[in-house]
């Protein structure tokens, strides 16, 4: 993988970059204090999708993307039609069998398939520091860092579209922080006028990320990734609320097993996509509502997304 180019900016390009990554900043933390007074989380802003199904008599499924990085709200789950089976719905699960679960020192970017870091158009050593980027690429926010910075041939997930691509910038991320990493926006001007976006959300603390560019801006050695401007917003670590509810997971189902005595008129689950080399696939994180579920009793819905051999539950949050 090429080196990657530390270019001299002017003083007053440098103030701008660090005004506009304040102005992020301020706004992601805007809305953090909006959702804590109304008693929901920001984990339902950038790159969060939506899904799910009603219990019997009422299901709802499918979903909108919600790629601008604001608060989704019901509306974005439609109702089924009349005589629409949920079981005939298309589903766009994944598997990545043999997957290590992201964890602290379980990161091997030679086994993340479709990702490659390259060096003159060929595929360099991905556990040399100089092509992870580990030695070239510096965040403004000390809790996160990039393990590599390459390109990506597979499925596009950040729109939850899934649509094929080839040799879109990605990079490996990493937060090396204590608390779950709730959104997360990265920035690098990668030359004179243009700029690379990276956004990730529900990160838990001690994982990696694989993430691609949001626009899918195709990877070029000549663009410059020394340095990214961030802004991001951390929360304490989900219990997953473990005490109250099991979660199953099916191929495109799941189901929320109630251990109270205590009716829940609605539970999301947040999921994420994991994949081989022991790191999640992908910034976006994929939330489906659960409604009804009884006391002592159990209630599902349609994650449209959901695989137990390639996704993981990373929060499980109760509605108000």
């Amino acid at each position: 993988m090429a080196k990657y180019k530390k270019k001299k900016r002017k003083r007053n390009d440098k103030a701008i970059i660090a005004v506009a990554a304040l102005a992020a900043v301020i706004v992601i933390a805007v809305i953090a204090v909006v959702l804590v007074r109304t008693g929901k989380s920001a984990v339902q802003t950038a790159a969060t999708q939506d899904g799910g199904s009603d219990s019997p008599g009422g299901a709802k499924t499918g979903g909108s993307v919600n790629t601008s990085g604001e608060i989704m709200d019901d509306s974005a789950v439609r109702e089924l039609a009349e005589g629409e089976n949920p079981e005939d719905i298309e589903i766009q699960v994944k598997t990545s069998a043999g997957y290590v679960e992201p964890g602290k020192d379980t990161l091997d970017i030679q086994k993340i398939q479709g990702f490659t870091t390259q060096a003159g158009g060929e595929e360099s050593n991905p556990e040399s520091a100089e092509s992870s980027g580990q030695a070239g690429t510096v965040l403004s926010d000390p809790n996160l860092s990039v393990n590599a910075v390459g390109s990506y041939t597979g499925n596009f997930l950040e729109d939850g579209s899934d649509e094929p691509v080839a040799d879109v910038a990605s990079i490996l991320i990493t937060n090396n922080s204590a608390q779950m990493l709730q959104v997360g926006q990265v920035t690098f001007q990668v030359n004179d006028t243009e700029t690379a976006t990276f956004k990730v959300t529900n990160l838990p603390a001690g994982t990696s990320a694989l993430v691609m560019e949001q626009n899918r801006r195709e990877y070029k050695e000549d663009d410059d990734y020394s340095y990214g401007n961030t802004a991001t917003a951390y929360i304490d670590s989900p219990s997953l609320e473990s005490d109250k509810f099991d979660i199953e997971m099916e191929n495109g189902k799941v189901r929320v097993i109630n251990k109270t005595d205590q009716a829940y008129s609605r539970v999301y689950v947040y999921y994420k996509y994991v994949q081989m080399g022991g790191a999640y696939k992908g910034g976006i994180t994929y939330r489906t509502p659960v409604e009804n579920v009884p006391a002592n009793g159990s209630a599902e819905a349609v994650a449209g997304h959901m695989n137990p051999d390639g996704t993981l539950v990373v929060d499980v949050q109760i509605a108000e």
